[in-house]
């Protein structure tokens, strides 16, 4: 049954290509990629996967990985090859939830039609059937449920839900990125919370303990999401209130940007929001720094919200990075 649902994955049209530009600084997932996009393989995927124990090389591993939906094909070939490695399963769950957003678009819910509607769904169940068995076969695996948040953020369920699965992910990984990056996409008013609920989580005391820097990047993403869908003059209205600037600043330079900072695989993922938006805010500097820490590293996840790759080359331009 699990094998029927990975290969309606096949044939898609949908393409959400990463590119070894995604991976910059971080060997093993340029590795990955490599093999899969010119040979055709997963098995350099496979080896390091396997292998690697530091949280966030596979979170970033995972997620640029499942994010190459053009290869889906070999991802499922790997699943059906090795129906009892975890981690075939987690990369081809979150796979399946990458095309789900992409099949919706990114439409406000008013002006998404019944068809992306329909294959939004239909995706939606695909992932949590592949990600419920990638649980059987290792339910303590940190990734998993943090693509799971992202099901149960597609289809309307409770935060309490969600708080859920962050509780089993902190008991493996109390610093784990994308559980908590997710879990605050959740809670914002758009989706299955509130704007409240979404500024408690990001302002959470324990995520500014040492250790944990990489996760200041939920205020600047708490106050994205607070504008994402609002006019364009109650945005602007927001982003000019001083303690706006002021949280986020506070945010970074007490984090990733205090002098001497040595971060991990996954810095340059929480660089690149901070980056974008300084650049919103006009802080050169902070923005310039943040941009040193992203070391060209260009993730879609950190820039569509501000104009994509040409906003990204735009802003490494503008604070001269």
């Amino acid at each position: 049954m699990l094998l029927k649902l990975v290969l309606r994955l096949l044939g898609d049209p949908i393409r959400y290509e990463s590119t070894l530009s995604d991976a910059v600084g971080h060997d093993p997932t340029i590795e990955s990629l490599d093999d899969l996009q010119n040979n055709g393989s997963y098995q350099a995927l496979r080896r390091y996967l396997a292998s690697e124990t530091d949280s966030a090389s596979r979170q970033l591993c995972i997620e640029v990985v499942a994010r190459d939906t053009p290869r889906h094909e070999i991802i499922t070939r790997w699943a059906q090859e090795h129906p009892d490695d975890p981690n075939a399963h987690v990369v081809a769950g979150l796979q399946a939830v990458r095309l789900a957003w992409r099949a919706r678009s990114g439409a406000r819910a008013n002006d998404v039609r019944k068809d992306q509607w329909q294959g939004f769904a239909e995706y939606l169940y695909l992932a949590e059937e592949i990600l419920e068995h990638a649980l059987q076969l290792a339910p303590d695996e940190p990734m998993t449920h943090a693509s799971l948040v992202v099901v149960d953020c597609g289809m309307g369920r409770s935060t309490d839900v969600a708080m859920g699965r962050m509780a089993k992910i902190r008991k493996v990984d109390p610093t784990h990125f994308y559980g908590y990056t997710n879990l605050l996409s959740m809670c914002c008013d758009k989706w299955c919370g509130s704007h409240e609920q979404m500024f408690q989580l990001a302002r959470s005391p324990n995520l500014a303990k040492p250790g944990r820097e990489n996760l200041g990047v939920l205020i600047p993403m708490a106050h994205l999401e607070r504008t994402l869908f609002e006019s364009v003059g109650a945005s602007n209205a927001h982003w000019r209130q001083p303690e706006v600037a002021t949280e986020i600043a506070d945010s970074f330079d007490r984090g990733i940007g205090r002098p001497g900072f040595h971060g991990d695989a996954l810095t340059p993922v929480a660089a690149g929001t901070f980056a974008g938006v300084f650049h919103r805010l006009k802080d050169r500097d902070r923005c310039h720094r943040a941009h040193q820490l992203v070391q060209g590293f260009y993730h879609d996840r950190s820039w569509f919200l501000l104009g994509s790759e040409r906003g990204f080359k735009a802003s490494r331009k503008w604070c001269g990075a």
